[in-house]
């Protein structure tokens, strides 16, 4: 084609992406473990992005890798919280109970709870 002539192609036809800038960053198998391991601590994308070597917008375009460190991270905790529970430690037991149980330190006047007025014939 010569300079004069107009290039009427796509980037999809000739292949190109057409965008600029740095390819996007593929992540081995190890890399993803490394993520989902930080994000199973808590660990924060500054802190992350920190230990990995990259910027944090590139972790943050996967975000699917923390969110599935994180879940595993709060089931671990779950775990140990309730181990602990049923190793019959009280704090441990009256919290699993309020947030698992629904219980509370001042039960509400539930139908259930209320006194029956006395009948008399």
């Amino acid at each position: 084609m010569s300079n004069n002539e107009v290039n009427d192609s796509t980037p999809e036809e000739t292949g190109e992406k057409g965008r600029a800038g740095r390819p996007e960053r593929v992540f081995t198998e190890e890399e993803k473990e490394q993520i989902r391991r930080l994000s199973e601590i808590f660990a924060s994308q500054e802190d992350i992005a920190y230990v990995m070597g990259i910027n944090r917008s590139t972790l943050q375009k996967h975000p699917e890798l923390m969110a599935e460190g994180k879940a595993r991270g709060r089931v671990k905790l779950r775990r140990a919280q309730y181990e602990k529970a049923m190793e019959g430690n009280p704090t441990l037991l009256i919290w699993l109970g309020k947030q698992m149980l629904g219980q509370s330190d001042n039960p509400g006047d539930a139908d259930d709870n209320l006194i029956l007025p006395w009948e008399s014939k």
